[in-house]
């Protein structure tokens, strides 16, 4: 009996013990769950302020897309209305450059038939013969003429008014700035001015053959040439008539 009553003792001393063992473990996982619970609200609470400062910077963000966007538009609106103008001034500037080059050419075939029939008359000196279509090698062409308005012939670092230029140099400073405005380069400018040269003087040529010639025109080569450089920027050379 009395060792029952010990092995008992022993065994109840064991589960106080181990009650005891079992409440400091609690008491350990408790507090665990705590201080996970106030870290994880800690966390959250620290989101919810971060999550409030990227929707502040969002909110800020999209204004500003927004300004850029109707920057945008306006930059579009005015380079589209930039562009209509600079396609309306080389428009109207090659349409000025025709009408002066078919004028000139006009007055210039006039004044030098005039100058044949007084020759012929024998009141002046027959005047050199001059060719008034593209002939290669010609040294006295009234396209000569037309292809110097186009050269710059002002100096480097002067001062150059728009009034003193040729309406072929005009074209000129127009598609270099609109190339300028595009990103284009020089080489490609100058292509597209020869290219469209060539088209003007086509056109020049085949509205001149309509102008009523007479029939004992002259169209030579001659070793005399008249001036090429217009004495005026501003316009084609002066035609001779005596």
């Amino acid at each position: 009996m009395e060792a029952q009553k010990e092995e008992l003792s022993h065994l109840k001393a064991k589960v106080v013990s181990l009650e005891k063992a079992l409440e400091v473990k609690v008491g350990e996982s408790q507090r665990e769950i705590e201080k996970e619970k106030e870290k994880t609200l800690v966390m959250t609470q620290a989101s919810q302020v971060d999550l409030v400062k990227l929707q502040k910077v969002l909110n800020m963000r999209e204004g500003e897309l927004q300004h850029i966007k109707k920057l945008a538009g306006t930059i579009v609106e005015q380079r589209t209305e930039l562009e209509q103008f600079f396609h309306e001034a080389l428009a109207q500037v090659k349409q000025e450059i025709m009408a002066s080059r078919l004028q000139y050419k006009k007055e210039a075939l006039q004044a030098y038939h005039r100058r044949l029939r007084e020759a012929t008359a024998g009141k002046l000196r027959f005047p050199p013969i001059r060719t008034f279509h593209k002939i290669p090698h010609s040294t006295n062409s009234v396209h000569s003429d037309m292809e110097a308005a186009s050269q710059w012939t002002h100096q480097p670092g002067s001062k150059v008014e728009i009034s003193d230029l040729t309406w072929e140099q005009k074209e000129h400073i127009l598609r270099l700035l609109f190339a300028k405005m595009n990103g284009q380069t020089v080489r490609k400018v100058n292509q597209h001015l020869a290219l469209s040269a060539s088209s003007e003087k086509s056109l020049i040529d085949s509205h001149a053959a309509r102008i009523k010639e007479e029939p004992s025109r002259a169209t030579f080569i001659t070793d005399a040439p008249e001036p090429a450089l217009p004495p005026n920027p501003n316009s084609l050379p002066d035609i001779r008539t005596t």
